[in-house]
């Protein structure tokens, strides 16, 4: 847009140079050559205005895009803070059960064997990563992205 300005700034100055140039070399006793010299000028704002009201609108286009692209950043911003939000409550209820599964195994039974103690050790990580999945995957597709 910028550079399409500068371009029709440019053709503006030389319409300009080459409008004096023939108001110069004109006669102005001749009625018929000033009204063709004030017909070509007003040729030229039409012109002019058209393209004005051209760019305007781009413009516009180019803001209501602009405005639009920002409201939806802070939408994914607003939702990336909920998913860390919601992932920060799995952590601290993972870490819960880990800690809940580990205490009942220890506590009802203090004669667990080691493999015993690693399979049940296994299976609260086991459990952990499938309700952190389960969470996170009802999360990602109700979420309207």
């Amino acid at each position: 847009i910028f550079q399409k300005e500068l371009n029709e700034s440019e053709n503006s100055v030389f319409q300009a140079i080459y409008g004096l140039q023939r108001a110069l070399q004109g006669d102005y006793r001749d009625v018929v050559n000033m009204k063709e010299s004030s017909r070509q000028r007003l040729e030229a704002l039409r012109e002019a205005a058209i393209k004005e009201e051209t760019e305007y609108m781009e413009l516009l286009a180019a803001e209501k895009h602009q405005v639009e692209a920002l409201k939806n950043m802070q939408h994914q911003n607003q939702s990336l803070s909920m998913l860390d939000e919601i992932l920060e409550d799995v952590r601290k209820a993972a870490d819960r059960l880990e800690e809940e599964i580990e205490e009942h195994a220890f506590d009802d039974n203090k004669s667990v064997s080691v493999p015993k103690q690693l399979l049940l050790h296994l299976l609260s990580h086991s459990l952990i990563r499938r309700h952190v999945v389960e969470i996170v995957h009802v999360y990602v597709f109700s979420v309207d992205w």
